[in-house]
């Protein structure tokens, strides 16, 4: 029994991702493990291949919308069975391997694009956009169902550090599949395929929905929305799954549940201490820097990061000193007078090294 390939998985992008990002993390990734550098790597050479096989279909419109049309529900290395009805992908004049794959890709692969088991074997007309099957009797041709779909979706939403730490409501605008009302999801209309979802079953709607992030959400957490994604094949409502990304801070670095920010002061502030204005979520609020602070040391201010579910995280502040590089003549003086009236000697300890 074949293995279910997740060629999403496999080049590592969301199911909704563009054109440009499939072929970017195809060439990334073959560039990564090529044979010619990886000559004494098998498991290498394995992984180009699944590489090659993913961006293959996934590459390909028509291959893509056959594989999308399994549904999510289906997880890297199940065992897989065809669906009842498939309908192999467009191939090459009479060669038996699929368009394009260049041979020795997975038994997967070759049940959905190269020569079907017996009982699903069909060819396909791209140019005709409609599927048939040739019958014992006289070669009549009649069109074949196509194969059955979830409703779920997988979505990514881009949210701010600001919008977790006070709570957010996000509204979002996708398309989701549901099956076609002129066919009523069979991809059949008078025995020859749906000329209005040409014989897929299944049409593009646009959809709006209001998604609440939670506090505590993680880059990567996902949201499960029960019901409010596309309509299976089968008419039952799918799950929208929503996967939480971060935007990138001009200020903080967010660490799981920590805030990290780099303060800058001068050379007076760290050498005297007293209190500095620090950049928090909840906005500046006052730290007491010690005298005598170097470079580099990191102070903790608690509760000032992100929220968790039973409290929030702490804000790590990391001092940097900064040099002024433009003095008037009266600062230079002082510095001067600073540099013959001062006992610091920063190189002692290396002079007595040698």
């Amino acid at each position: 029994m074949a293995k279910f390939r997740d060629y999403y998985e496999i080049l590592g992008i969301q199911r909704n991702a563009e054109p440009d990002e499939i072929k970017s993390s195809y060439r990334r990734l073959a560039r990564k493990y090529h044979p010619d550098l990886n000559k004494d790597d098998p498991a290498a050479n394995a992984k180009f291949r699944e590489v090659q096989e993913a961006y293959d279909v996934l590459s390909d419109p028509d291959k893509r919308r056959q594989y999308n049309a399994l549904g999510s529900n289906y997880r890297d290395g199940m065992d897989f069975q065809i669906p009842p009805g498939w309908a192999a992908g467009p191939r090459t004049g009479g060669s038996g391997t699929a368009s394009g794959s260049g041979g020795g890709f997975s038994d997967f692969f070759d049940i959905l694009f190269g020569v079907p088991p017996p009982r699903a074997r069909a060819a396909a007309s791209a140019a005709a956009h409609h599927h048939h099957a040739g019958t014992a009797a006289g070669g009549t041709r009649t069109a074949t169902a196509p194969p059955p779909t979830s409703g779920n979706i997988d979505v990514s939403l881009t949210v701010t550090l600001e919008e977790i730490h006070g709570g957010v409501t996000k509204r979002m605008k996708m398309n989701v599949t549901v099956p076609c009302s002129t066919c009523s999801g069979s991809g059949l209309a008078n025995g020859q395929a749906c000329t209005a979802c040409e014989g897929h079953g299944s049409t593009s709607r646009p959809k709006s929905l209001e998604i609440k992030v939670p506090q505590n959400a993680k880059e990567g957490m996902r949201l499960r929305l029960a019901g409010q994604g596309g309509v299976g094949s089968d008419g039952t409502p799918g799950d929208l799954m929503v996967r939480i990304k971060i935007a990138q801070h001009p200020v903080f670095t967010p660490d799981g549940t920590t805030i990290n920010v780099e303060l800058p002061v001068a050379p007076w502030e760290a050498v005297l201490g007293g209190e500095v204005d620090v950049p928090t979520l909840d906005g500046m609020v006052k730290m007491k820097l010690p005298p005598g602070t170097q470079s580099g040391v990191k102070m903790r201010l608690q509760q000032r990061g992100l929220h968790t579910e039973t409290g929030r995280g702490d804000e790590i502040v990391r001092i940097k000193v900064l040099i002024p590089t433009e003095i008037t003549e009266r600062e230079r003086h002082l510095f001067r007078q600073l540099r013959d009236i001062s006992h610091f000697r920063p190189r002692v300890k290396e002079r007595s090294m040698h």
